[in-house]
């Protein structure tokens, strides 16, 4: 090709936490990251931020064997009531969205196969529809019980968000959603 490759070497780390991976390029002990936000780097001589999109997803698996959410109108409810673009524009990065398991590009990846969009009013008609009613709390019940759900994930900035923007939203139609963000270690355990 064009000779020598202009670098010696290329070493690759890994960081437990954002926290120990900012403080590593802070301290110039790395020269370059990925999963750094521009705060992160605020104030920084010498820096460029590129942001490239990756093809990866990052999901909400929904246990279908839970009493409430072996509902399937209360699954879709859920994926209704959740704004996607909002989310996305939340995370303050160019990012693609993902509209099913299969990444544009993959093998299987189909349109057809496309989850449903933003649609509040859906998914309050599903939850009425699936005997969830809402209450002068805002939070629906049946039969005594609140239609409430603990989402678990990782503490990463971007997940915080995610979680955040995840908990108004089901909100707004009636759903209690707890979020319980862990460390990697934990979460995988």
């Amino acid at each position: 090709f064009r000779g020598k490759p202009g670098i010696e070497r290329f070493v690759v780390l890994s960081f437990r936490d954002s926290a120990e991976l900012t403080k590593a390029f802070k301290q110039k002990s790395i020269n370059a990251a990925v999963g750094m936000s521009e705060t992160d780097v605020e104030g920084e001589e010498n820096v460029s931020i590129y942001n490239i999109p990756l093809t990866s997803a990052v999901m909400t698996f929904l246990n279908n064997s839970s009493p409430i959410l072996s509902d399937a109108k209360v699954r879709r409810a859920l994926n209704q009531a959740t704004d996607k673009d909002a989310i996305l524009k939340a995370i303050g990065y160019p990012l693609i969205k993902v509209d099913q398991p299969f990444l544009k590009g993959q093998l299987g990846y189909s349109s057809e196969y496309a989850q449903a969009v933003y649609n509040k009013n859906g998914a309050e008609k599903l939850l009425d529809e699936a005997g969830w009613l809402k209450t002068a709390s805002g939070i629906r019940e049946k039969d005594g019980k609140s239609l409430s759900l603990r989402l678990f994930s990782q503490s990463l900035t971007e997940y915080a968000v995610v979680t955040q923007a995840l908990q108004k939203q089901w909100y707004d139609v009636g759903v209690a959603l707890d979020v319980i963000l862990q460390p990697e270690q934990e979460l995988q355990s």
